[in-house]
C-alpha cells in the first residue's frame, strides 16, 4: 500500500458516516416495533439495547453529521426515503416532547431532499427533517461501545476457554481411578 493510498483510506474512514456519527464509539440501533409518541423512549432504548442505551438526539448526533454523509448513513441503517410515511423517534437537545405539548414527540423522516410542502419541518439537515407527531414510530437509540464492557466480555470468554481444558483433563484423570474402583 502506497503512502498516497494510505492517506486516501484514512480520509475516507474519517469522512464516513460512521466516523461522523459514532466517533464517540456508539452503535445506532432502531427498534423493530412501533411505539406511541407518548411512550418513554429512553426506557424503550434501555429495555431493548441495554442500560447505557439512550435515544439518538437530532441536534447533537445527527445535525453534527456532514450533510453529504446523511444518505449513506440512512441506507446503512435501513432508513428509506419516504414522504410522511416513516416516523423515527429521537430527542432534540435532550427533549423527547415538543415544547408546549405532552402528546407530540420529536421524530425525523428521511426525504432524500427537501420535505414535501405539507410537512411542517422544525429543522432540516441533509435530507433529514425533524418534526413532531402524536402517531406511532420506531425509536432510534445509540448504544455506547463501552471499552470496559468489551474487556469484561473478553475476560469472561477467556475464563470459559481456560476452564474447559481443565475440566477435560480432570475427566481423563478420574476415568482410570473410577474404573479401578469399579464405578463403571
Amino acid at each position: 500500500m502506497t503512502f498516497r493510498s494510505s492517506i486516501l483510506a484514512l480520509a475516507l474512514a474519517l469522512l464516513s458516516p460512521i466516523a461522523a456519527l459514532g466517533a464517540g464509539g456508539e452503535d445506532i440501533r432502531i427498534t423493530e416495533t412501533f411505539y406511541p409518541a407518548m411512550s418513554n423512549h429512553a426506557k424503550i432504548c434501555k429495555h431493548y439495547f441495554g442500560q447505557f442505551a439512550v435515544p439518538l438526539d437530532f441536534e447533537t448526533d445527527l445535525h453534527g453529521m456532514a450533510a453529504n454523509a446523511v444518505a449513506a448513513w440512512a441506507a446503512e441503517h435501513g432508513i428509506p426515503a419516504t414522504r410522511h410515511a416513516e416516523h423515527y423517534f429521537v430527542t432534540n437537545n435532550g427533549a423527547q416532547m415538543y415544547p408546549g405539548t405532552n402528546q407530540h414527540a420529536y421524530f425525523f423522516e428521511y426525504h432524500a431532499g427537501p420535505p414535501p410542502a405539507f410537512f411542517d419541518a422544525i429543522e432540516k439537515h441533509g435530507g433529514l427533517s425533524l418534526g413532531a407527531t402524536s402517531k406511532y414510530g420506531k425509536v432510534v437509540c445509540k448504544v455506547p461501545n463501552n471499552p470496559e464492557r468489551k474487556l469484561r466480555q473478553v475476560k469472561e470468554e477467556e475464563d470459559v476457554v481456560d476452564e474447559e481444558p481443565v475440566e477435560e483433563v480432570k475427566e481423563e484423570e478420574e476415568a482410570p481411578r473410577k474404573l479401578g474402583w469399579g464405578w463403571f
